[in-house]
């Protein structure tokens, strides 16, 4: 049911429209940055969901805040990962598009991703530099 629905959606009129049409600027951070200052992100924002550890304008990688928050929950987790770089905190494969990639092949691809990734932030490339990112809310709102 849910692939003919896909597909439905794929086949329909509105899907002329490219993944960069609808990406957003989201919050970015560097390598540089530690679990701390992810933490600080998120406790000062209570509606964001992710960031973006991006490096000169390249996708380095994600940190999705139930993710984030799931590790810093273990018995160890405050103390082991927030003096730390977020290289040990970040998906360093998340999914990331071209800016002019149809919403239609996204949308595939969404669906066809782990459960425990399916809400994680689409990144959208231009010209092979971070461009932004979207939701898959704002993917099926589309």
């Amino acid at each position: 049911m849910v692939s003919e629905n896909v597909e439905y959606l794929v086949e329909s009129a509105f899907n002329k429209l490219s993944i960069g049409e609808i990406a957003g600027k989201g919050v970015i951070i560097g390598l540089d940055n530690c679990g701390k200052d992810v933490l600080d992100i998120f406790n000062n924002d209570p509606q964001l969901n992710g960031v973006q550890v991006i490096d000169k304008n390249t996708i380095c990688g994600l940190i999705m805040r139930d993710k984030f928050h799931s590790r810093l929950s273990t018995q160890y987790g405050y103390a082991l990962y927030c003096k730390r770089s977020v290289t040990l905190l970040m998906d360093t494969n998340p999914t990331v598009f071209n800016y002019s990639t149809n919403i239609g092949i996204v949308l595939k691809e969404v669906i066809s991703r782990d459960n425990e990734n399916l809400q994680d932030f689409i990144l959208v490339t231009k010209n092979s530099n971070y461009f932004g990112f979207v939701t898959v809310k704002a993917l099926f709102e589309k």
